[in-house]
């Protein structure tokens, strides 16, 4: 499968068994429940009332290193810290390195506008929107589809993807071009 004329997948197709395809499914809920979580502990204000946020620069910052910052937006990485991992996580190998990555920041519009502006139903769109928008190339492919979008539910998506990301934001706290593999 070529992605450009620079570069070919360097994997045979992804065949998954039903239940690696579970497996992904598994982890990819427990992350988005994670995420809510934090969301509702960071939503909860200082006197106990819920519904204002703390602003990004109150983040528990021995719990989240800034990475970079731009304009109405930060993003963090989730510090190596036993004591913060969630055990609601599946415990995988001990070789597992799962990093939580947390963005901060406001996007005028409305849910919708915001939901249709990220929606890329292949990897051809999210190319053209790295290169159009950020105005960097992207190289990669979608290895496996677990969940597509439906009629009901159009920003569905759930799959296993591979990136290279040269040193461009939020990446360029990298070294060097990394091969990222996402779920």
């Amino acid at each position: 499968m070529a992605i450009d004329s620079r570069r070919e997948v360097p994997f045979a197709p992804l065949r998954l068994t039903r239940a690696q395809r579970q497996h992904c499914q598994d982890i990819t809920f427990q992350l988005l429940d994670r995420s809510l979580r934090n969301y509702d502990e960071r939503n909860e204000s200082a006197d106990g009332h819920v519904g204002t946020p703390k602003h990004h620069a109150n983040l528990d910052r021995s719990r989240w290193k800034q990475l970079k910052t731009q304009t109405n937006a930060s993003l963090y990485a989730e510090r190596a810290s036993h004591s913060w991992r969630d055990l609601n996580l599946a415990v995988g190998n001990a070789n597992d390195k799962k990093c939580m990555l947390l963005a901060v920041g406001t996007i005028d519009g409305s849910l919708d506008e915001v939901m249709f502006g990220l929606e890329t139903p292949d990897f051809a769109t999210v190319k053209v929107r790295s290169e159009s928008l950020a105005n960097r190339p992207l190289d990669g492919a979608i290895l496996a589809q677990l969940a597509t979008p439906t009629e009901t539910d159009p920003f569905q998506f759930m799959g296993i993807t591979w990136m290279v990301d040269k040193q461009s934001w939020p990446f360029n706290f990298l070294k060097h071009p990394r091969d990222f593999v996402v779920v």
